[in-house]
């Protein structure tokens, strides 16, 4: 920023000489526009301030007869201790003519001089844009990973039909025995019959990958552009692609058919064994043998480490990391499935004096522990991703501007093509400028200029460099992370702090020789995704004089407005980019009542310095939409999942009361009426689908905590929302379901057969 500092030095003068003589040094005056070209001294415009009042009129003559010739002379070491800043201490440099050689002159400065300490850089365009590209976002992996519930979600399903297909064929399977096949050919033929269902079923997929891969990439490029902004997005299908695919589908296919015949082959030889199913029920309660007593301690050991890592994030002096709690989340999910799969093998086991339709229904969930445990894992497993990724949703309005929020409590953030030369805080540029009272600037000087926020899907090795007075940040702003280098007490504070070896660093850099290295501080999204690097890492720059510098990321910033750049002080910014002139960047307060007056009013005042403004809350809503719709793909296939999930409980439910139509037809001859055996199944069912959502929503929370307490709150009512329509959804498919059972079924006809 341009700021004139007044000094006052006396000079004794020592001698005149004649003004022919001195007529001679005009041309030592550089040519300054708006100065040297000025028609009297009163049109002067030399971009600092002038008191013109002060000019009299033999200044005039003066300037009209001798225009920029000195009137004085002083030694070059008075002038350069009075005048010497950061852009130098000569303005110009001259050579005797009579004992100079023009040509030796330009050799001499031409073998000397060298373009990188002027600033120059010379860059291998085609490499870095590979390099960039390569390290950009791969959609392929996102998306597999986003979807990797679904197809857990997908595997539990086939493996649920597989096990009810076995059972419709009970039959056969004593048939096969009874006629002296071999458990292993049994297999066989079993496995066979499943795989080449797979096969089929694979190829289909194979086939209908590319239509879902051009589904993906349309959505990217129209409904979800705001994570690409382009719709130059081209479909690329590799044949050895879709063929991997296949092959992993298949190996699935085998490993999940081949349990399951397993374990229908291994039930199948129990039930022989102990006569059957029923009698075994009948006896004596069972008791817990090994398995249940393994299941309840792995439940334990899941819940301390869930609990355990929890405590850790809670205590964590900086602001704890949302991963750490997914991860505590996903502990205490296993923890509730394994204890679901206890409380099912009790109530199996349990036995009652008196039964009454409660107790009926909550035996009937362990008749077959298996389905009810696999819908309760579905359920619960869809409701955690839709639930712990949609609370991570951010929403910059609800900050409601709080000074450690992501937009550090300022209105208004702006960006200027031309700098701005001037303090905007202080008087001089207030009244010259006519600015509102109300206004408050913080102004950044810039340098570089590639955007390494969200909204660029390339990796970034030179993001912009943004620098400021760091003591007009106190207070503003939440840091996620921290390094050793950074006070936890005044963190901006870091940026003027002095790394080890008198703030330079010994860190080797692309070269073999050491580098000054800086402390710098990003947006923590900016440091993983947009520059691939992790706290503690160094960023490698050029700086005017040619040298390489380090910028030390000695913190890490929660979401905030500087998503894309990395902030140093002002202080060491100038040390290393000394002609930079004035601020591009500035963060606005200033009172929301008259927000949209005072935006009006500073754009007309910056309409020639390419003024762009925006709210502070706006642009952070802007770089939080990527985010967002990436949220919004995983709670999807979230929701996905959670269709799956319903999808087998009314598979589950169908082929319950498909196998128990003769105790319904019974419930129908001693009386009950058609509704009521339906409430007492439906009944039944919606335990189920409670006990999975039970199961999935307080893990949930807990990986969702971080948007509960942190600064960037979610709206509780979405999450609300959420479980209440995931709730409806499963009810209406419940009675769907039912009801067309039901209709199918004839009382009558059963017990005629019976």
């Amino acid at each position: 920023r341009r700021e004139l500092e007044e000094k006052e030095v006396s000079f004794m003068i020592s001698g005149i000489i004649n003004m022919d003589e001195s007529v001679q040094d005009s041309i030592l005056m550089p040519f300054l526009p708006g100065l040297s070209d000025a028609g009297s001294c009163r049109d002067w415009d030399a971009g600092v301030p002038v008191e013109l009042d002060r000019i009299r009129d033999k200044d005039e003559e003066y300037w009209d007869d001798y225009r920029g010739t000195p009137k004085a002379y002083i030694s070059l070491e008075d002038g350069q201790s009075l005048w010497t800043n950061r852009f130098g201490n000569l303005t110009s440099i001259w050579l005797d003519a009579g004992t100079a050689d023009l040509t030796s002159v330009i050799d001499s400065v031409s073998l000397s001089a060298d373009p990188m300490q002027a600033g120059f850089q010379v860059n291998e365009l085609r490499k870095r844009g590979f390099e960039a590209a390569s390290g950009g976002v791969d959609f392929g992996l996102l998306f597999g990973g986003l979807g990797f519930f679904v197809m857990l979600a997908g595997i539990m399903l086939f493996f649920l039909l597989m096990l009810f297909n076995l059972e419709r064929r009970a039959e056969q399977v004593k048939l096969f025995s009874a006629i002296g096949y071999s458990r292993k050919l049994i297999r066989k033929i079993y496995l066979g019959e499943g795989m080449v269902v797979a096969l089929a079923g694979g190829v289909c997929g194979m086939l209908l990958a590319a239509g879902y891969g051009e589904l993906v990439r349309y959505a990217l490029a129209d409904i979800w552009q705001e994570i690409v902004r382009t719709d130059l997005l081209v479909l690329v299908i590799r044949p050895i692609s879709l063929l991997k695919g296949l092959g992993i589908s298949l190996l699935i296919a085998f490993l999940v058919t081949m349990s399951g015949i397993n374990r229908y082959i291994l039930k199948y030889r129990r039930a022989k064994n102990h006569h059957n199913e029923a009698n075994r029920s009948a006896g004596p309660h069972k008791k817990t043998g090994t398995n249940d007593r393994f299941t309840l301690l792995a439940s334990l050991l899941f819940f301390i480490a869930g609990v355990a890592l929890l405590t850790l994030q809670l205590i964590n002096v900086t602001e704890p990391g949302p991963a750490g709690f997914f991860a505590s989340g996903g502990l205490l999910l296993l923890a509730v499935l394994l204890l679901s799969r206890l409380l099912l093998l009790i109530i199996g086991s349990r036995g009652y004096e008196r039964i009454d339709k409660m107790r009926l229904s909550i035996r009937n969930l362990a008749r077959n522990r298996t389905r009810s445990l696999m819908v309760i894992i579905l359920l619960a497993l869809g409701v955690f991703v839709i639930i712990s990724t949609g609370s991570f949703r951010k929403d910059a309005v609800l900050e409601d501007l709080h000074p450690e929020g992501g937009t550090g409590g300022f209105l208004y953030v702006a960006e200027s093509t031309v700098p701005v030369l001037y303090d905007l805080n202080s008087r001089e540029a207030r009244l010259d400028l006519n600015l509102p009272g109300e206004v408050d600037f913080v102004q950044f000087m810039a340098s570089y200029a590639d955007d390494a926020s969200c909204l660029n899907l390339n990796e970034v090795a030179t993001p912009r460099i943004i620098a400021t007075d760091p003591s007009l940040l106190d207070g503003r702003f939440s840091f996620s992370r921290a390094t050793k280098w950074m006070d936890t007490e005044k963190p901006w504070e870091s940026l003027e702090g002095k790394l080890p070896g008198n703030s330079v660093e010994p860190v080797t850099g692309n070269g073999e020789n050491t580098m000054p290295v800086i402390p710098a501080i990003a947006d923590m999204s900016v440091i993983q995704w947009g520059l691939n690097k992790r706290l503690g890492d160094t960023l490698f720059y050029t700086n005017e004089r040619g040298d390489e510098i380090g910028l030390l990321l000695v913190g890490g910033l929660a979401n905030s407005v500087f998503q894309g750049n990395v902030i140093i002080s002002e202080n060491n910014f100038l040390d290393h980019f000394p002609s930079t002139s004035g601020s591009n960047f500035f963060l606005i307060d200033a009172p929301a009542e008259r927000g949209d007056e005072l935006r009006e009013e500073l754009q007309f005042i910056f309409r020639d310095h390419g003024w762009e403004m925006a709210g502070s809350a706006e642009r952070l809503n802007e770089f939080n939409s990527v985010e967002n719709t990436y949220l919004v793909i995983f709670m999807m296939l979230g929701a996905l999942g959670v269709l799956l999930g319903v999808a087998g409980l009314a598979v589950v439910m169908a082929r319950s009361v498909a196998e128990r139509k003769t105790e319904l037809a019974l419930y129908a001859s001693v009386g009950y009426r058609r509704s009521q055996i339906a409430f007492v199944v439906f009944r039944e069912y919606l335990l189920l689908l409670v006990w999975g959502l039970i199961s999935g929503i307080p893990p949930a929370l807990i990986a969702a905590l971080p948007s509960f307490i942190g600064p960037q709150q979610i709206n509780p009512g979405f999450l609300a929302v959420i479980i209440v329509a995931i709730f409806i959804h499963g009810i209406i498919w419940l009675a769907l379901t039912l009801l067309f059972m039901v209709r199918l079924n004839n009382p009558a006809a059963v017990l005629r057969n019976e």
